[in-house]
């Protein structure tokens, strides 16, 4: 490498032997670069490029979860648990851990799929929905080998959250949180609950872990956030969001301030300390039906029924953009096209993709988003990258 006059670019070389020779001069770059960093996120919507991402004939993606800073990892509606490469762009079906043939399985209702998908803080276990819709499986991490099966809930598994490395709790539609300990996975193929504990007339929509004050926040379809303490198991308090529809999001921010919940036309945040809710933000024209919800920072990703990602900065308490909100719309994917009412009312119109999931990687410069038709019978998914 040849010497770099004043004011050229710094070589490879030249800043390895300033950063042994004058340490300080090495604190100073590093401030710098994390400056220049967090300047790049802040930024992220603006200069982001859309990827996309074909996962084949699947239907629905309900959850992701990065796995790595280059694999992504997804459930279905139709009960398929995909990973995705990003370097590579290749996609990778992981197997489904079923019942024992011992078990009889009574249930017969239509596949609901992987609604949620947690990695405990040491990185070691996966939980995800099993084969049969109520179960929850665990994997081991990073070889995602079949680790045991989670057997408990009556109705559909929609959430899961680690309590620590040992213990995670799940939420079902029949309206019964339960404790799964790891300990008692041992050599069994198979587990049972440590404990259960009822809601009453409130089933479990998504849940969201407060770390710091030892509590979990559960959400209602009805608009209820139930705060329990986690250490008990006894209800806190209980807040009723007002006037709101159609709930089936809820997560925290990094510091763990503030709740966020979705609904039909709008989405929410409620104080972590009180319980209380903040503000109110109704969603822009022609938008509506908040399906997934990311925090970043002091920034809000938010997922629409109606096919974008919006991005709200909690400190300015408004969208990027302004009055005119910078809105992500990813481009169309896949569509079964043998479906009867799609050929009869679709073929050749516009057919709402919803949002349904979406995650950051770890440094924060990749935002997964997927999901696909926001009507029911529709049969098809779509998914990319922005980087």
């Amino acid at each position: 490498c040849g010497r770099a006059g004043r004011g050229s670019r710094m070589t490879t070389r030249r800043y390895l032997r300033e950063r042994h020779l004058y340490p300080r001069r090495a604190l100073v770059s590093r401030k710098y670069t994390k400056w220049r960093r967090k300047l790049l996120l802040e930024s992220f919507p603006f200069v982001c490029h859309e990827q996309p991402v074909s996962l084949g004939a699947c239907d629905k993606v309900f959850s992701s979860l990065w796995l790595s800073e280059c694999q992504v990892l997804c459930g279905t509606k139709c009960n398929q648990l995909l990973l995705y490469d990003t370097d590579v762009h290749r996609v990778i079906g992981i197997p489904t851990i079923p019942r024992p043939a011992t078990f009889i399985t009574q249930d017969t209702s239509p596949r609901s799929g992987m609604h949620s998908l947690a990695r405990n803080p040491a990185g070691t276990v996966l939980a995800s929905g099993g084969e049969n819709i109520n179960d929850v499986a665990f994997y081991s991490l990073p070889s995602m080998e079949p680790y045991t099966l989670g057997v408990g809930h009556e109705d559909w598994l929609f959430a899961l959250a680690w309590l620590n490395d040992d213990i995670i709790l799940s939420g079902s539609r029949d309206r019964r949180l339960l404790v799964w300990s790891m300990s008692n996975a041992q050599d069994c193929s198979v587990m049972e609950p440590v404990s259960s504990y009822c809601l009453s007339d409130d089933l479990v929509r998504d849940m969201a872990l407060c770390a710091q004050k030892q509590e979990v926040a559960l959400l209602s379809p009805n608009g209820r956030l139930r705060i329990m303490d986690i250490n008990v198991m006894t209800k806190v308090h209980t807040v009723q969001a007002p006037a709101v529809t159609d709930n089936v999001c809820v997560t925290i921010n990094s510091d763990q301030s503030m709740y966020a919940v979705g609904s039909s036309d709008c989405f929410l945040f409620a104080d972590t300390c009180c319980g209380r809710w903040r503000r109110r933000v109704e969603l822009p024209p022609d938008m509506q039906a908040v399906r997934s919800l990311t925090f970043r920072d002091h920034t809000l990703a938010i997922g629409c029924g109606t096919g974008e990602v919006l991005t709200y900065d909690i400190r300015n308490n408004q969208y990027l953009g302004g009055a005119k909100p910078i809105t992500l719309v990813p481009r169309k994917g896949y569509m079964r096209s043998t479906d009867v009412q799609y050929q009869r009312h679709f073929i050749n119109g516009h057919l709402n993709q919803a949002i349904y999931t979406l995650s950051y990687s770890k440094s924060g410069g990749q935002l997964f988003a997927a999901g696909g038709p926001l009507n029911a019978p529709f049969y098809g998914n779509f998914a990319c990258v922005y980087r």
